[in-house]
């Protein structure tokens, strides 16, 4: 199996709010769709939280030139994500 078709073998049916874009629904109406809302409630709620001191952080020593890539990591880590590509 090629590469594209494998992934695209791995891609799911779009749900609750993709599937209401890509169904070409209306999203000007005045009254929102309470099960659409609720969908978006609920992919929000699985997303992950966030440090905002981490992040400013981060950002600061960016901005500073003092954050280094750790490129032994950073192989391991695209490795990683090609071989789970692959499964």
């Amino acid at each position: 199996m090629t590469r594209s078709k494998d992934i695209k073998s791995r891609e799911s049916k779009p749900s609750g709010v993709v599937a209401h874009l890509k169904a070409g629904s209306d999203l000007s109406a005045a009254e929102p769709d309470p099960e659409m809302l609720q969908n978006l409630k609920d992919t929000i709620d699985q997303l992950p939280e966030l440090d905002a001191t981490r992040v400013v952080n981060l950002h600061n020593r960016i901005i500073a030139g003092e954050y280094e890539v750790e490129l032994k990591r950073l192989t391991e880590k695209l490795l990683d994500l090609e071989k789970d590509l692959n499964r």
